[in-house]
């Protein structure tokens, strides 16, 4: 017997659903809001990281915050790679070029051990990690890397704001 037919015969339905599932919904608990399409692309603007943040920029630092919240992502798991990017900060970036390369696949992998351990966050952490692939491709001075920093430090002042917790 499968899942399939198992949870027909739990809940007493005639169409069965996948364990997870609620009144024809996708996976996840019951209450849990559907995954958001942030469409990280269509919104990112190259300026934020060649010029300086902007209000656009900000609305969206908070979106992604605000969510994480929600999805109860970690203030630790966006510390510690805000504190990452504070610590090339204070060395000289530009000595530290093969550091911040190395950044991504270490956010990358950051955000895959904290979707194992909660599930739910998938796509506000696959939204943080596009978010910053998009910055990190438009660093290439040390003025447009403090401006990616001065982005991850707002969104994690607004998580803060929001209520973000360490646990």
């Amino acid at each position: 017997m499968n899942n399939y037919q198992r949870n027909d015969r739990r809940n007493g339905q005639g169409g069965g659903q996948w364990y997870g599932q609620q009144n024809g919904q996708g996976g996840g608990n019951k209450g849990d809001k559907p995954a958001k399409n942030y469409a990280i692309s269509g919104r990112f603007k190259s300026e934020w990281i060649t010029t300086g943040v902007n209000d656009a920029c900000m609305e969206l630092c908070e979106e992604l915050a605000k969510d994480m919240v929600d999805k109860r992502v970690s203030s630790s798991f966006l510390r510690n790679i805000f504190g990452e990017l504070r610590r090339l900060e204070a060395g000289n970036f530009e000595n530290h070029l093969s550091e911040f390369v190395m950044l991504r696949p270490k956010m990358a992998y950051a955000c895959g051990r904290a979707i194992e351990c909660n599930p739910k966050s998938k796509d506000v952490l696959e939204a943080l990690l596009e978010f910053y692939k998009q910055m990190a491709k438009e660093v290439k001075t040390t003025a447009h890397f403090k401006n990616l920093v001065s982005v991850m430090e707002a969104i994690v002042a607004f998580h803060k704001a929001f209520g973000g917790s360490s646990k």
